[in-house]
């Protein structure tokens, strides 16, 4: 998932650390959820991670604490074994 999560804050230009990512209520950390594969967390073609900007949190004005700004990142597709 490090690429997915690498990929994703690339193209939304900014810095990785400020993401973070959830997938089923659970934090996705990379220094654990990095390391694995999307079969390993039961993922399935168009499941969703959801990410919250914690910058975007940070300059939210106190009046308006309607909550981080998410997006969806989709898991990427598996593709089936050969044998």
């Amino acid at each position: 998932l490090k690429t997915l999560f690498n990929e994703y804050a690339e193209k939304r230009g900014v810095s990785l650390r400020s993401l973070r990512f959830s997938y089923n209520g659970k934090t996705l950390f990379l220094s654990s959820a990095g390391k694995k594969t999307p079969d390993e967390f039961s993922m399935n073609d168009r499941d969703v991670i959801t990410v919250c900007d914690t910058n975007y949190l940070a300059q939210e004005t106190s009046s308006s604490r309607s909550g981080a700004k998410k997006k969806k990142a989709v898991a990427p597709k598996q593709h089936a074994k050969k044998h």
